[in-house]
């Protein structure tokens, strides 16, 4: 589909992002912070500092990847259908009910593709950053305990704003989102490009994470 062209920009967009912020924020600024040396609870302030910008990173990761998949799938959506009728649903609709249109359109399901999983679990934590409570954050605790302080207890009234301050967003669960962004764009991109061992932009330099 014509819509897939539209992948290559996101990988870049979203590699220089993984490069440039994601690979360095953290460590920079433990590196510079950090004073093993220092009585009293500072250590303690700047951890906490940077398990709220974890938090903030997250959240940055799934709304770059939820604008990109929108816009393909509106795309998509307009290639197949000739018009725009399903623009309105696929801007406003939660992730979650935009899969019967990516099944309609590409015939699979979110949980289906790789990284589809972690992208799910992605943005119900951007969901709980953004608002504490709701149905996102008790479809959290059900489905991902270790990724709180103290899990909130599920039940009328017990969940609350502050629920966002309970997340703890590790270093490892980062990484994990940003590859599952990059699993589903490479995956998505395939069919169109199944001519080419490697999408078209392998050819840039320094893309995503390294090893090195």
């Amino acid at each position: 589909m014509t819509a897939d062209l539209m992948i290559s920009s996101f990988v870049l967009e979203f590699g220089y992002f993984e490069e440039f912020v994601l690979d360095h924020v953290f460590d920079a600024i433990a590196d510079r912070l950090i004073d093993p040396s220092v009585e009293g609870s500072h250590n303690w302030r700047v951890l906490l500092a940077l398990g709220q910008l974890n938090s903030q990173l997250a959240l940055a990761i799934q709304a770059m990847w939820e604008t990109h998949f929108r816009r393909w799938l509106r795309a998509c959506a307009v290639e197949a259908h000739g018009d725009d009728r399903e623009g309105a649903n696929i801007k406003r609709l939660p992730i979650d009910r935009l899969d019967k249109h990516l099944l309609e359109l590409r015939g699979v399901r979110l949980t289906d593709m790789p990284g589809g999983s972690a992208l799910r679990e992605l943005v119900l934590v951007g969901n709980v950053v953004r608002h504490g409570d709701g149905p996102s954050a008790a479809l959290l605790v059900a489905t991902a305990q270790d990724i709180w302080r103290t899990a909130p207890t599920i039940g009328e009234g017990t969940l609350s704003e502050e629920n966002a301050d309970k997340l703890i967003v590790s270093d490892a669960r980062l990484k994990q989102y940003a590859e599952a962004v990059q699993q589903f764009w490479f995956a998505s991109s395939r069919a169109v490009h199944a001519t080419f061992e490697d999408p078209p932009w392998a050819t840039e330099p320094s893309i995503g994470r390294s090893d090195s």
